[in-house]
């Protein structure tokens, strides 16, 4: 007996030569947490989570959200992960892991894949994220960002995240990471 499936396949296209498929992307997303370790008793064990506000060069311009950005070719997941954030943040990911107390990393492997179709183009995402201790914030800027991609970088406290509005449903991925690492 044949067997359905509800799968529309991929369409392949010759573009001078090249065969090119149009199919769905891998998308990253970056969760970045420092937990403050330091003399002002008010930061003192608080949770802050990198975040940046889109830019006008980009979809949902105005939103915030966690550093995220597409898989590119002959790069893993975590390689794009740390991409990213150097390119979005200037944040340097491997300074972090040598310098500072690493308390979670899921900078190997993902802690969340989502493949359900219904969201954002289609975009299978990887959620990936570190957690480390500090007793200051590493430094950001936008430099290494495309033009018009990031309009403002911050790290802001995780109690804080409800009061940012998000693209990608980025708050719910915070939430997620921080309950995850929680238990």
């Amino acid at each position: 007996m044949a067997k359905t499936f509800k799968n529309r396949p991929n369409q392949a296209f010759n573009i001078g030569g090249n065969v090119v498929w149009n199919s769905r992307s891998a998308a990253v997303v970056a969760v970045v947490i420092a937990i403050m370790d330091c003399e002002n008793v008010t930061m003192r064990g608080e949770k802050y989570v990198l975040i940046n506000k889109r830019g006008s060069g980009v979809d949902n311009s105005g939103k915030f959200c966690c550093v995220c950005g597409y898989l590119d070719f002959d790069e893993t997941g975590p390689e794009a992960f740390e991409r990213e954030i150097w390119e979005e943040t200037g944040v340097d990911i491997e300074e972090i892991k040598r310098t500072k107390e690493i308390i979670e990393d899921f900078t190997e492997q993902p802690f969340y894949v989502n493949t359900d179709p219904k969201e954002n183009r289609q975009n299978v995402s990887l959620s990936y994220g570190l957690i480390f201790k500090t007793n200051t914030f590493p430094k950001t800027t936008d430099e290494n960002s495309e033009p018009n991609e990031v309009a403002e970088i911050k790290w802001i406290n995780v109690k804080d995240v409800d009061k940012y509005d998000f693209a990608f449903n980025h708050d719910k991925r915070i939430k997620m990471f921080l309950n995850k690492i929680s238990k």
